[in-house]
Order: C-alpha cells, then sequence, then structure tokens
C-alpha cells in the first residue's frame, strides 16, 4: 500500500492496522512529497503535502501524470494558503482539477463554528481563482450534504462559471 511515511507509522503502530502490517497482510511503501512513482508505462503520481487537520496522520494531495494530461487531486483540505508547494502553482501545471468542494459557503453549517471545519468553501474558491489565467478544467468533490452543489438541478450547479464543475460519480477522465 502506499502512504505517507507518517500513515506508514500510525498503521504500524496502532491496532487493528498493526496485526494486519505484522502478518505481512499489507504491504506498505512510504511515498515521499514530491517524488514521482511510475504506477504503470503510461501512469506516474507524484503526491503532495496538502494543509489538514493532522489529528493522526498527514494528508496528501496527488498529481497523476497520464500520457497526454495531468490531474491534481486534492479531496481534503483546510485552505488554500500556506502549501509547502503553493496550490496556484500545483493547479498551474494540471489539465483538470478534482479539488475539495466540502461547503458552498461559510454559513452553511448553521448549528456549527465553520473554524471546526476548515474547508475552503467553494464560494471563496471561486474568488480567489476567478481571472487566474490558464486555469484547468476544476471540479469539486468531496460535497458535503449540506452542500447546495449536491442537487443536480441546483442554480447554483447549473450556473456555476465556465470551466467549473461538480465530479461525478463513475466519471472517467482521460489522461
Amino acid at each position: 500500500m502506499l502512504a505517507s511515511q507518517r500513515m506508514c507509522h500510525f498503521l504500524s503502530a496502532h491496532a487493528p492496522w498493526k496485526a494486519l502490517v505484522d502478518g505481512s497482510f499489507i504491504d506498505l511503501r512510504p511515498l515521499m512529497p514530491g517524488r514521482r512513482v511510475q504506477i504503470s508505462p503510461s501512469l506516474a503520481v507524484t503526491p503532495f503535502n496538502v494543509v489538514h487537520r493532522a489529528e493522526y496522520t498527514d494528508t496528501l494531495g496527488y498529481r497523476v501524470h497520464g500520457p497526454r494530461k495531468t490531474l491534481m487531486y486534492v479531496p481534503d483540505a483546510d485552505v488554500w494558503d500556506g502549501w509547502e508547494t503553493p496550490f496556484n502553482d500545483l493547479l498551474g501545471d494540471s489539465d483538470i482539477a478534482l479539488i475539495d468542494g466540502s461547503f458552498w459557503s461559510y454559513d452553511e453549517l448553521g448549528h456549527r463554528v465553520q473554524a471546526n471545519v476548515p474547508h475552503p468553501p467553494v464560494l471563496r474558491t471561486l474568488e480567489r481563482l476567478r481571472g487566474l489565467p490558464d486555469l484547468p478544467e476544476i471540479r469539486f468533490t468531496h460535497l458535503n450534504h449540506t452542500n447546495p452543489l449536491w442537487d443536480v438541478d441546483s442554480p447554483l450547479r447549473l450556473n456555476l462559471p465556465q470551466g467549473f464543475s461538480v465530479a461525478e460519480t463513475g466519471e472517467r477522465l482521460t489522461l
């Protein structure tokens, strides 16, 4: 199993996963952020660190390199700022980006303090990216059940700016 060094350590040290590692049912292979790993002759991944709560371990995003295109995958993030490799740089080097769209706005969780669930809302992401040159095709993923983008007929979903959409279950992307 490919995972970050911190995740490999966590799985090796905590039950019930430790028993699977000790019994050789899981073969842990640590990934190094920034180091490209060839998965097949036509597919490689480059992991990168993502700013996210680190209660137990870290969070990685991935750039998936195909023969013609590169996909950026960040399904879970707390913020778009403060990354080791800036978010905009990773985005600019991608053809397609699947990124965290947990919430539509900061007002969505009326019963909870948004700071305790710090995913960048879609509205803020759109504001941040609007007008940037050479944006990849962006698809929001990891939608919370309260996000109005879940509704395929939602005016918010139907009126996303050009180049922005919602990732679909079972969707296939050609790289």
